[in-house]
Order: structure tokens, then sequence, then C-alpha cells
């Protein structure tokens, strides 16, 4: 049995293949129909997607909204940190992953700019 790695799902989108805005009518959006049982794919429209369901098909909906959520700052070392907000909590406290070389600490002090920096909490 083969294992599955994160880096399997990697791959290299072209940028002018990624929509900047979305088109004025919803329903024009594309929709790539994947058939496993033939292994075929079908470029369809969103306003198809209907066509493709079975009467016992499962729809799940996502409704979270996509905010601008990464930033990029450093460590007062100099250590480059990515951030992804996931959750803003209030004003003054956010959920967020951080990415960075090192171990992440409590009172760590992430710079924005220099004269914004976030620091960690818990």
């Amino acid at each position: 049995m083969t294992l599955m790695e994160i880096d399997d799902f990697d791959y290299e989108l072209p940028t002018n293949l990624i929509a900047q805005q979305p088109p004025k009518v919803r329903g024009d959006s594309k929709l790539l129909i994947v058939n496993p049982n033939k292994t075929s794919l079908i470029d369809s429209h969103c306003k198809n997607f209907y066509d493709y369901l079975s009467p016992n098909d499962l729809l799940i909906f996502n409704d979270t909204k996509v905010i601008k959520a990464r930033l990029f700052g450093e460590k007062a070392t100099g250590g480059k940190v990515e951030l992804l907000i996931e959750n803003i909590i209030d004003p003054n406290h956010a959920l967020t992953m951080i990415k960075t070389s090192k171990k992440i600490h409590i009172g760590l002090k992430i710079f924005i700019s220099k004269s914004i920096f976030l620091e960690v909490t818990n």
C-alpha cells in the first residue's frame, strides 16, 4: 500500500489560468467534471451543476467568507514569517497559523512594518 504525502498535491498553476474577477453572471463560472469510472474530464459551467447530480448524492455547502488574510513579516532576528489569519476574535486578537523556520514561542514579536508588530499570546 502506498501512502499519500501532502507534497503529492503540489502543482504549478500558471497565473494566467487563475480568474482575477468573478464572471458578470455567476452561473457562467467554469466547472470541471471528473468521471472516476471513465477517467474522463468534461469542461462545463456552474449553471449546469444540477445536470451532474444523482438522486442519492449528498451536497455539503461551505458558506465561509474569504478574507485577505495572508501577512508577511519578520522576527527581530530577521527571520521571515508568514501568517494566515483564520478567524478574527476581536479587534485585538486573531486565530492565526504561523509559518516560520524556527519554533514559535509565547511573546514572539512579528514585525509587519517598522511601526506595526504582532505578538504571539497563546
